[in-house]
């Protein structure tokens, strides 16, 4: 505490000789005039406890209200929740055949094509890969696929399959695509 005022050393002192003091004491500080009986000074802490309650038993009904409000937003929430914890989580995969049926494309090469334009897919030695935007989200797995040349040699290829999360968000950005199907 600074100031210049001449009056600031005694506000000062009488702060940290009577006031503090108190308050560190009794927990609380009431200003008693002189000619105030201890009557009169219980009754105005008395009045000033009671506004004190009263405030707090109205921030105590706010904050009630704000709890109900946000268990019923966790009630409508948790069905979702329980959704994302069970479907997104899922093992499933599909094909770009799948999802091609899935979003009304014509044909796959519709559906490569277009994600191809938007910058999600590119294709690399033979399979489509998502590109460094998208990947390492989820969206795609890879699937290793045994089979015979025709000359009965054995061999594996490996393809991309979309995921439950990379399923979502294909419908999310081929919503655009009908839209601009339907313009």
């Amino acid at each position: 505490m600074r100031s210049c005022l001449p009056d600031a050393e005694k506000f000062q002192d009488w702060v940290c000789e009577e006031v503090l003091p108190a308050i560190h004491h009794t927990g609380g500080y009431i200003a008693a005039k002189e000619d105030e009986s201890p009557a009169e000074i219980m009754a105005r802490a008395l009045k000033v406890a009671d506004a004190t309650l009263k405030r707090q038993a109205q921030r105590v009904q706010m904050l009630e209200g704000r709890v109900e409000v946000q268990q019923e937003h966790i009630r409508v929430l948790e069905p979702k929740a329980e959704y994302t914890d069970e479907v997104l989580q899922s093992p499933n995969t599909y094909t770009f055949t799948q999802m091609a049926k899935e979003l009304d494309f014509r044909t796959v090469a519709h559906l490569t094509a277009y994600l191809k334009k938007k910058g999600i897919i590119f294709r690399q030695s033979g399979r489509w890969m998502t590109t460094a935007d998208h990947s390492g989200k989820g969206y795609t797995k890879t699937r290793t696929v045994a089979f015979d040349h025709s000359d009965g040699r054995p061999d594996t290829t490996v393809y991309t399959v979309w995921t439950e999360p990379g399923r979502q968000f294909l419908h999310r950005i081929c919503n655009t695509h009908k839209l601009e199907v339907a313009i």
